[in-house]
């Protein structure tokens, strides 16, 4: 099991340096998923319920998400395991 508490979902643009958060909650057991929902935009597709909801509003074609073992908002374009990044995800053309 995995404690979420002190966790957070963040989101930049594709070559962005400001980061906007998610904190995260709950423990997370063997097994299971989480699923986090963002602002829904224009053209939101209606999820089902979700364990944690968030406002960010994340471009469909490009940008970065990082999980983050901490609820410190991250900085600088391309962030690393030292400021607690636990898994890191650029799509489009993100740098």
């Amino acid at each position: 099991a995995v404690n979420l508490s002190s966790y957070s979902v963040q989101y930049a643009s594709s070559t962005g340096s400001s980061w906007q958060r998610t904190n995260l909650t709950g423990t997370l057991q063997p097994g299971q998923y989480l699923l986090v929902a963002q602002g829904s935009g224009a053209n939101g597709v209606a999820l089902p319920t979700p364990d944690v909801s968030g406002s960010i509003a994340m471009s469909a074609t490009a940008g970065k998400v990082a999980l983050v073992s901490t609820q410190v908002t991250l900085t600088g374009t391309c962030p690393d395991a030292a400021l607690g990044v636990v898994d890191f995800v650029g799509f489009g053309s993100a740098n």
